[in-house]
């Protein structure tokens, strides 16, 4: 953290960390030096559960002719104690629906318990790029050794708003895609080692390898979702869906997005511009169950709107689904058949990737109208705290669509507008370490109470400074009622704001009277 302080007629600026009767001093300065900050490290200044901040102001206004009141401005007493908390750029870049937050205090809440350990930070490796040229990329999706990067993209044909009428039904049925929509790419390279799917595909969508490498693809266009078995590229082994009809039973989709497969080979599907469902199908294609209904009310698990991606976390038997218009993930216990939880992450949730080592839930946040907004996350997927945010530049991509994650290899990111282009980010250095259950560094604090309250990240400082404000007034008060009048005119300048023959010194007798004489 670092600390500044301000006045009108400050002498003296004091804050404290209360902890169990034990009192800590953050900072203390002469409001009247030239206004900065000043950085306090150490583990004593960590903010846990249950702590309490204070600041005091002791302040002269014997040289005005007016009353001074409690206030901002330069006619006010304006006893301010500063605490910015700081926080790794590299970490974390939200910066949407900037404002000044003024109806609540800032505050410690008892249940903060996330850490950012072991999370890597991932950075754009601006010089790699594809040996060829991609049309709208649909999906992105990788082997089970994690040597080859699949591609799934749309060629020439672009979805614009003119190619379904209001029934869904595909206006250009003719509009077949002649070339290659499905390319595996050496990951470090981008080189194309083998493709296919001339002739087969509209608007492609999604894309996923099982753990026998069999490769599955969904068409928002023929609502339809095709299987090929592993080497076996010239024509698809099993099709769910009926080509060109869209529909709501189980034997029809609606623009459906993704797909996932456990291993008992059973399929789900991500049901998807309509129908706002998970469709379970076993390895032959009959229909088993279906799972969640429509709903825009965030924070009830299974309510989903637009169903855009699925991820699959074989240890746990669960399913995180992207509900991307209402910007929450819901997860699907698909042992037990239901949803047990849905957490909210900040944007539209464009797709999700299920990392195991460590646990994560990558994420590609964006607008859905694009503008700058677009960000790749990596959430804790039992509880939804967000781990970290990349990249630090959120200008870098235009609107990406999907994500994979190659463990040697990094995270890539596939855009859906020009240049159409695959990013790719490696590794940095680990995340910042955590504390343990029972405390929480400042950075993490912030972080926490970001997400508990969908705060910004770019007005946390106002936060932080809003939130301090009023406690500093209350201390001024209170010193004001405990100082005799003979401390009070011991030792002033009444020239005005000069250093004082005689200044008050952070840890003397004030100290243990505003502690120990006038509670409040």
């Amino acid at each position: 953290a670092v600390v500044s302080t301000q006045s009108t007629g400050g002498r003296r600026v004091s804050a404290w960390r209360e902890r169990e009767e034990n009192w800590v001093l953050v900072g203390s300065g002469d409001p009247r030096d030239p206004q900065m900050f000043y950085l306090i490290e150490g583990e004593k200044y960590l903010i846990s559960a249950g702590d309490n901040l204070h600041a005091r102001c002791v302040f002269d206004s014997s040289d005005r002719d007016q009353a001074t009141r409690m206030g901002p401005t330069a006619n006010d007493e304006m006893c301010n104690f500063y605490m910015m908390y700081s926080i790794n750029a590299s970490l974390f870049s939200y910066s949407e629906n900037q404002g000044c937050f003024r109806s609540k205090r800032f505050t410690v809440p008892q249940y903060a318990r996330y850490a950012v350990t072991g999370t890597r930070v991932y950075e754009v490796q601006r010089n790699w790029t594809t040996s060829v040229a991609l049309g709208q990329i649909g999906g992105l999706s990788h082997n089970t050794q994690q040597d080859k990067l699949v591609v799934f993209h749309r060629g020439s044909n672009v979805w614009t708003g003119d190619w379904f009428d209001g029934e869904n039904n595909v206006l250009y049925p003719d509009r077949t895609i002649n070339q290659d929509t499905v390319f595996f790419m050496d990951p470090s390279t981008g080189e194309v080692e083998k493709s296919f799917g001339t002739g087969l595909f509209l608007l492609p969508h999604g894309v996923y390898l099982d753990h026998n490498d069999n490769v599955y693809l969904t068409d928002v266009a023929l609502h339809q979702v095709y299987k090929f078995t592993k080497g076996s590229y010239e024509k698809p082994s099993l099709i769910l869906g009926d080509k060109y009809r869209p529909g709501s039973d189980h034997t029809h989709f609606c623009k459906p997005t993704g797909v996932v497969v456990d291993y008992q080979d059973n399929i789900y599907v991500a049901d998807g511009y309509c129908n706002s469902r998970v469709l379970k199908f076993d390895r032959s294609g009959k229909f088993i169950a279906e799972y969640g209904t429509p709903g825009t009310e965030l924070g009830k698990a299974g309510k989903m709107g637009l169903v855009h991606d699925l991820t699959i976390d074989h240890l746990h038997h669960e399913i995180h689904v992207a509900d991307r218009e209402n910007g929450q993930v819901h997860v699907l216990d698909y042992s037990r058949e239901t949803f047990t939880r849905v957490f909210s992450i900040p944007g539209a949730v464009y797709s999700v990737e299920y990392v195991a080592d460590p646990p994560s839930l990558l994420t590609v946040n964006a607008s859905v109208q694009g503008g700058g907004q677009a960000k790749v996350m990596g959430v804790d997927p039992s509880t939804g705290h967000i781990q970290m945010v990349s990249p630090t530049s959120s200008s870098l991509f235009s609107l990406p669509h999907t994500l994979t994650h190659l463990t040697s290899h990094g995270i890539y990111i596939g855009e859906i507008s020009p240049p159409h282009r695959v990013w790719r980010m490696v590794a940095g250095p680990a995340a910042e370490p955590s504390y343990g259950d029972d405390k929480e560094s400042l950075t993490q604090t912030i972080i926490r109470t970001m997400q508990e309250t969908q705060i910004p990240l770019s007005i946390i400082v106002v936060l932080a400074v809003i939130g301090v404000i009023p406690v500093s007034y209350l201390g001024t008060v209170v010193v004001m009622r405990c100082r005799s009048q003979e401390q009070s005119n011991e030792g002033i300048d009444r020239t005005g704001f000069q250093k004082l023959l005689k200044d008050y010194d952070s840890s003397d007798e004030e100290d243990i009277v505003y502690k120990k004489g006038c509670p409040y």
